[in-house]
């Protein structure tokens, strides 16, 4: 998509393994790609419909909003050289719900129906995977590391798959979802907790959780702020492997979220840290 300035602003979303990998043009992040609507987008560009030819001329591209300048494009890739299609989306016809178009390969503009307009988005927000523990399976067992002042470790809260209501907690800690995106913690916030989930596969996903320093208190209505790693497992395929390396994305959730995950080890035996 082109901006105001004529910058052509793009993401890409490559397939690696099991799960989808989005990078942003504007910065350095990557974090994985919401596998559904990805999945939506492509039974939509396969799905058989009626398309009507508004005009032949080239100098019409313009008028229609379909010419590279002006239109929202879509480009599906074999690899990462050859491009399969390109289709560039022009004007939206709200009362008719309708859409003009036209491929790469000709000048030619159509009609159809509108039903991708929810696709022409570079929000990463919108494409990425809302999950905050997408990687994992069936977790076997969840550590919550508590951090003093220094950053060094305090304490660690446990609990496994012999834990009680341990299915339920987990499956409430698979579901919860972050908001906002960002390349990096912003100043003045520092590491409070760790979260450590294993999968019965083997799969490890660590979260440092990032909180400001200026509200530490258990109540506070901050939001926090996490960056992930994930260990593949011995049966992950290299391609899943290099998905969860390249993941360097910064993510924003609510306090409320995360006093979620912080009451999930309520009542757990606490354990003194021994380095």
């Amino acid at each position: 998509k082109n901006d105001e300035n004529d910058a052509t602003k793009e993401i890409e979303i490559t397939k690696h393994g099991d799960f989808y990998l989005l990078s942003e043009s504007e910065s350095n992040i990557n974090c994985l790609a919401d596998s559904k609507i990805i999945a939506s987008l492509l039974e939509n560009a396969v799905k058989i419909r009626k398309f009507y030819k508004i005009s032949q001329k080239s100098s019409d591209s313009a008028l229609f909003l379909t010419d590279e300048k002006s239109a929202f494009s879509i480009a599906f890739y074999a690899d990462s050289d050859n491009a399969v299609s390109q289709v560039f989306f022009g004007a939206e016809d709200s009362l008719k719900n309708r859409i003009y178009l036209r491929s790469k390969n000709s000048n030619a503009v159509y009609e159809c129906e509108n039903d991708f307009h929810q696709y022409l988005t570079i929000e990463k927000k919108y494409w990425a995977e809302g999950k905050i523990f997408a990687e994992s399976g069936s977790p076997v067992q969840i550590d919550f590391e508590k951090l003093n002042q220094n950053g060094i470790p305090s304490e660690i809260l446990k609990i496994d798959d012999k834990s009680e209501d341990f299915q339920k907690k987990s499956e409430y800690l698979l579901s919860l979802r972050h908001g906002n995106i960002t390349d990096e913690v912003p100043l003045g916030f520092q590491k409070v907790t760790v979260l450590k989930l294993q999968d019965g596969n083997g799969r490890i996903v660590k979260i440092d959780f990032f909180q400001s320093a200026e509200n530490t208190g258990e109540g506070d209505s901050n939001s926090y702020y996490y960056i992930k790693s994930v260990i593949p497992s011995l049966i992950d395929a290299q391609s899943t492997a290099f998905a969860f390396y390249s993941e360097n994305a910064v993510y924003e959730i609510s306090a409320w979220t995360y006093g979620k995950i912080r009451d999930l080890f309520l009542n757990v035996i606490r354990k003194r840290f021994c380095p």
